[in-house]
């Protein structure tokens, strides 16, 4: 049972909400147009660094594989070529008829099975065609004819739906450096390449939305691109530290990595654009929490004043749940016809195709198309180059460049509490210390045997026994077989926390907790990971303070890699015992699905190290290994 579990959670709200006020004292400083325009070039700067985007020039290679005919427009199937090999499916709609430039919108998709085919994206598709636009909606990676795992059976489990998907490719990438945000922003940027090209369209007048997930791709390519003259992010907008307050895990392409670290928050996206037209949509029962949709429109509305355009800026908040609903839709077809200036249609009904009928592949799949490559194969031909280059450092320069990686900083010994004990019975009790291992963070370090201590017992010889478990050191130490010390570090066993769950709890879980608090980490640019290792290298200093290697540690399964990087950081570790150890961190980009967590990794581990190597090192360090 956890004793302290929000103490993680408490932990990033705080972090979080200090960079919320600090940000704030920067605003406002802002008070005259040159400090908005320096304001927006740092916001433009901050939000470029966190997606890398690969270098393109000119129109994808892409076809047309069809026509559809509706009331009063047209539907053409595309198929364009994002990356060499890596292929998008999109439907473009078009008035039927087309009389002189055409404005454009780049419509993205949220987190829907059938993609561009969903119906409220279509009907939305449907409506700015019928009112003069060109739009652009193709399939996201993952949803409509984007599935990844078609015909996978060993991914099924895991990957249940398409966010689950987009969390798989997440970590996966995480392992190489790279960030599943920057694939999705480039989709659309290459969309827009597309789009652009086209004869019919007037690139002065150019406009972006989406819902949800295309809501925040809304949001990326509005930052991103300076080809977008108008966008309408709907049900995304609202604050991070909202979405760490209400215990909200996010999707993996939701999380631009160290943007938070840099002083950023979700507004400051939006502020990159600034004061390019902008409509902001949210939705009152949204669990994007639309106070904070409201807290960043007043932001940007009062720095837009300032730039003489404050009527360039607005906020919409319908009265129902999450989702393009009829009242966003509206809004936004008429935000986009008053800045394009056309003249606004009202639209009696749209009628929905059938799925297939929009499909731009035979089968309804472009990963059936031969010249096809899966986001896999990239990652593991990438992960394959860091292998073969990566190199083998000495023992004492590899832990240098771990503790930069892992942003460790200073670790010393550990202020702590003496708590009650525990009984487990058979006589077995668990005397109970909580360690403060940095300002905010505390863990349990528990003494496993048949005494109650009010102190920590002291060996004056020999080893001193640490364990660090897999979930629970009560659980998996109740039967008294293992006496001595045990480290309940961050988010495991008392730590653990009891909220944050999506549905059914599941510590592996696509969006479970373990993973929500690895997410906050990339915001920060502090790896969940090296505040664990923190917690075990705290430890040992408090438990060994003469500085003699005594330490003799045993970690079993989530505990393996903390376990392992504290070993080769820590001066006071002499054995190490695995126990449910991974083979290597090469396995989780080489299997299609897994559930090794995201916890567990930090951003190009696999360009610094994987565990064969860390075990080398070790050995070469003179600490003794033992496993199963």
């Amino acid at each position: 049972m956890a004793k302290f579990g929000d103490v993680v959670q408490e932990f990033y709200v705080e972090r979080f909400r200090a960079n919320m006020a600090a940000r704030a004292d920067r605003l406002r400083g802002v008070t005259e147009p040159g400090q908005a325009r320096a304001y927006i070039e740092d916001a433009r700067r901050r939000v470029r660094q966190s997606f890398q985007l690969p270098e393109h020039s000119g129109e994808p290679a892409a076809r047309m594989t069809g026509r559809l005919q509706g009331n009063g427009f047209t539907v053409e199937k595309l198929l364009y070529e994002s990356r060499p090999g890596y292929w998008v499916s999109a439907n473009y709609y078009l008035p039927e008829k087309v009389a002189g430039k055409l404005p454009a919108v780049l419509f993205v998709c949220g987190h829907s099975a059938a993609g561009k085919a969903g119906d409220t994206y279509q009907m939305a598709a449907q409506a700015l065609a019928l009112c003069g636009f060109a739009v652009l909606i193709p399939d996201p990676v993952g949803q409509g004819e984007r599935g990844q795992f078609r015909n996978i059976p060993e991914a099924e489990a895991l990957c249940r739906n398409c966010t689950h998907e987009h969390n798989m490719y997440g970590k996966q990438l995480l392992l190489t450096g790279e960030f599943f945000g920057t694939w999705r922003a480039f989709d659309a940027v290459r969309a827009l390449d597309w789009l652009l090209a086209r004869p019919e369209v007037d690139s002065t007048r150019v406009g972006v939305t989406g819902n949800s997930g295309g809501g925040t791709l809304t949001t990326y390519v509005n930052a991103l691109d300076d080809r977008i003259t108008m966008a309408a992010p709907c049900c995304y907008i609202t604050r991070w530290w909202r979405h760490v307050e209400n215990e909200l895990p996010v999707d993996a392409e939701q999380t631009p990595p160290g943007l938070a670290a840099a002083g950023g928050e979700m507004a400051d996206m939006l502020f990159a654009a600034a004061p390019r037209p902008l409509l902001i949509c949210g939705q009152r029962n949204d669990f994007f929490d639309p106070r904070g949709t409201l807290e960043c429109y007043d932001e940007l509305r009062r720095v837009y004043r300032i730039l003489g355009r404050e009527n360039e800026v607005e906020c919409f908040i319908g009265p129902v749940g999450h989702g393009l609903s009829t009242h966003l839709r509206e809004r936004v077809v008429a935000f986009f016809c008053r800045h394009a200036g056309l003249e606004l249609r009202e639209i009696s009904s749209v009628a929905p195709f059938p799925e297939k009928e929009l499909w731009c592949t035979p089968a309804g799949n472009v990963c059936d198309l031969p010249e096809n490559r899966r986001i896999q194969c990239f990652v593991r031909e990438r992960a394959a180059e860091l292998i073969r280059t990566r190199e083998t450092l000495p023992a004492p320069e590899l832990a240098r460049k771990l503790r930069s990686c892992l942003k460790l900083g200073e670790v010393a010994i550990p202020n702590y509490r003496v708590l009650r004990s525990r009984p487990a019975g058979n006589e077995v009790r668990f005397s109970r210390f909580l360690l403060e291992t940095e300002p905010g963070m505390r863990v349990t370090l528990s003494y496993v045997d048949r005494g109650e201590w009010f102190h920590l017992p002291e060996r004056e010889t020999g080893k001193i026994p640490l364990y660090l478990p897999h979930q629970s050191s009560f659980d998996e130490l109740a039967d008294g077989s293992r006496p001595g010390f045990a480290l309940d570090y961050r988010g495991v066993g008392e730590s653990m926390p009891e909220g944050c769950d999506q549905g059914k709890r599941d510590f592996f879980g696509p969006y479970q907790f373990d993973y929500h608090f690895a997410s906050l980490g990339l915001l920060l640019d502090e790896p969940y990971l090296g505040g664990r290792v923190r917690d075990i290298m705290a430890a040992c200093l408090l438990l060994n303070p003469e500085g003699e290697r005594r330490i003799a540690l045993t970690a079993r399964g989530v505990g393996v890699v903390p376990g392992v990087l504290a070993a080769l950081l820590s001066d006071r570790v002499a054995e190490l015992q695995l126990l449910d150890r991974p083979e290597s961190l090469a396995e989780v980009v080489q299997a299609e699905s897994t559930p090794f967590p995201q916890s567990n990794m930090f951003p190009g581990m696999l360009a610094v190290t994987d565990l064969p190597d860390l075990y080398r090192a070790l050995r070469e360090k003179g600490v003794r290994l033992s496993g199963d």
